[in-house]
C-alpha cells in the first residue's frame, strides 16, 4: 500500500508492479476486495487505517492501557501528498499522529534506545 498511498502516479506504478501483486486494482487506484462474496473497491488509505487499527490493538493488549496519540514512521522517499495520506489513515483509524518522522530516522533512534545512550525518556 505504501506504493499507492498519496501517490500521483499511482496508475504508472500500478502498471510497473501489479503484475507482482496479489490483489488487484482499478482506474482510480482502489483496491478490489472480496468480503463475503462482493467486491468493494477500499482507498489504500482505508487498507493502511486497516492495518494501523489491528497494531492499535495489539499493541493495547499488551500494555493494557488505550493507545491515541502516536509517532509514525513513513519512507525516507514520501513526498508531503504521501504524508498527508498517512496521516489521514491514521486519522480514520481513531489515532492522533505527533509527529511523522523517516524509516532511517526511526532505526537510528531505536539504536540509541537499545544502547540505552539517551537519558530522557518517556518509557
Amino acid at each position: 500500500m505504501k506504493r499507492l498511498i498519496g501517490n500521483k502516479n499511482a496508475l504508472e506504478c500500478t502498471k510497473r508492479n501489479g503484475k507482482y501483486w496479489t490483489f488487484k486494482i482499478n482506474e482510480n487506484a482502489e483496491v478490489e476486495v472480496n468480503i463475503d462474496g462482493q467486491i468493494k473497491l477500499i482507498k489504500p488509505e482505508e487498507v493502511s487505517a486497516q492495518i494501523l487499527m489491528k497494531l492499535k490493538q495489539s499493541a493495547e493488549n499488551v500494555i493494557r492501557k488505550p493507545i491515541k496519540n502516536i509517532v509514525l514512521t513513513v519512507p525516507a522517499y514520501f513526498d508531503e501528498d504521501q504524508k498527508k495520506a498517512t496521516t489521514k489513515a491514521a486519522e480514520i483509524a481513531g489515532l492522533h499522529v505527533l509527529e511523522l518522522i523517516s524509516e532511517p530516522s526511526a532505526a537510528a533512534y531505536a539504536y540509541g534506545f537499545d544502547q540505552q545512550k539517551f537519558s530522557d525518556t518517556n518509557l
